[in-house]
């Protein structure tokens, strides 16, 4: 979900940790509602498994670039999604 907004861009590459943070907060105030725990846990969740999909993609195609990010980005995003 929110790993990979600005994929595709000049850098073509997934969002940072602090840039989907601040992309959901961004989203809940534009919305009027925060996110619940298990809303966040999902957002979380669904970026990394993103993150993870890109990177097996990236393995395929001998591109370590991905499969670096996601090594790097794991632990943090898996403590997000409460997993």
């Amino acid at each position: 979900m929110s790993s990979h907004i600005p994929a595709g861009g000049p850098e073509d590459r997934p969002a940072t940790v602090a840039e989907t943070e601040r992309f959901l907060a961004g989203y809940a105030r534009t919305r009027g509602r925060y996110w619940t725990r298990e809303e966040s846990e999902v957002a979380w969740a669904a970026g990394l498994w993103v993150l993870a999909f890109n990177a097996k993609k990236a393995s395929v195609a001998q591109s370590n670039g991905s499969a670096a990010r996601l090594a790097e980005e794991v632990p943090e995003r898996l403590r997000r999604a409460d997993a």
